[in-house]
């Protein structure tokens, strides 16, 4: 199969799993007492809680090296958009994630042109301009706009973020 017709195949299926994510009414399984105790146990088992802090959590994210070994994809989701503390938090964490595990791709929910003529201008926009290039309005926060200000900063040191 030639790389063209890949292309379309597999952006079909991701079409097809959109559109079947978004007209599929959600189901829910019966829960019964039992399954509910299993899931508080391994939420209990599974989770890092993280101190609410105004200085670097660093000390804090060291279990990601044990929990990301051999992992090459971090998915970071939110309970909202647009919240500082939010914003903040995921900003720490990419960061953590570059600097301490070496990962260099990051990937917003966004327009692919539109991410990629932000980033052909990363030297000539300021973070500001930068961010509301690139991503969707949801995530314009001053916390975002310093995450692409740290783009910048890597970009110039050679130690690439993309």
């Amino acid at each position: 199969m030639n790389n063209q017709k890949m292309k379309w195949c597999f952006l079909s299926f991701i079409v097809a799993c959109f559109l079947f994510c978004t007209l599929t009414p959600p189901t829910f399984a019966e829960t019964n007492e039992k399954d509910v105790e299993k899931w508080k146990q391994w939420i209990r088992t599974n989770s890092y809680p993280l101190e609410a802090t105004k200085n670097s959590r660093k000390d804090q994210l060291k279990f990601l090296k044990k929990v990301l070994k051999g992992k090459r994809i971090v998915q970071l989701g939110e309970t909202t958009h647009g919240s500082n503390e939010m914003s903040a938090t995921k900003v720490e964490l990419i960061k953590y994630l570059h600097e301490e595990l070496g990962y260099d791709v990051l990937a917003f929910e966004s327009g692919f042109a539109e991410t990629n003529g932000a980033y052909r201008q990363l030297h000539d926009l300021s973070s500001t301009e930068l961010m509301k290039c690139s991503i969707f309005g949801v995530w314009y926060t001053q916390e975002v706009a310093d995450l692409f200000k740290y783009l910048q900063e890597q970009e110039k040191k050679e130690t690439l973020l993309h």
